[in-house]
């Protein structure tokens, strides 16, 4: 049983959801922060509905798709809790996502594209990857 009442996170998360891979392993699928609004998953929360199930399977059943519609709207809800903004429009002009390039790349194993912005913040580097 993947629920460890003594694991490393548990103080931390609860834990929200479980799947099974390929093998039939339970494994940690979505977890929520007990105090911060931090939320940690391990699918891709938006493809169900937006994605044709071409090379892996992608739930496109009316329950998938009403689950994600949910998601997204609670997430855009958690967003508009933030009250951090740039100070003026100069700021927002040069921290666009728009002014960095994406390196492109082919995962093993998947052969879907993807991309991502590598950063670094206080000399150490930081990378957010998007899989498309």
């Amino acid at each position: 049983m993947i629920r460890k009442e003594n694991g490393p996170l548990h103080n931390s998360f609860d834990l929200l959801a479980t799947n099974w891979d390929a093998d039939g392993k339970e494994y940690i699928a979505f977890v929520e922060h007990k105090k911060f609004p931090i939320y940690g998953s391990q699918f891709h929360t938006e493809k169900s509905g937006i994605v044709a199930p071409v090379y892996v399977e992608i739930p496109i059943s009316q329950n998938a798709i009403s689950f994600r519609k949910y998601l997204a709207d609670f997430f855009v809800g958690e967003a508009l809790k933030n009250e951090n903004k740039f100070e003026d429009q100069k700021h927002l002009n040069e921290n666009n996502f728009n002014n960095f390039n994406p390196v492109y790349f082919l995962s093993f194993g998947n052969p879907t594209l993807g991309y991502g912005y590598f950063f670094s913040v206080n000399g150490y580097p930081v990378r957010n990857i998007f899989l498309d």
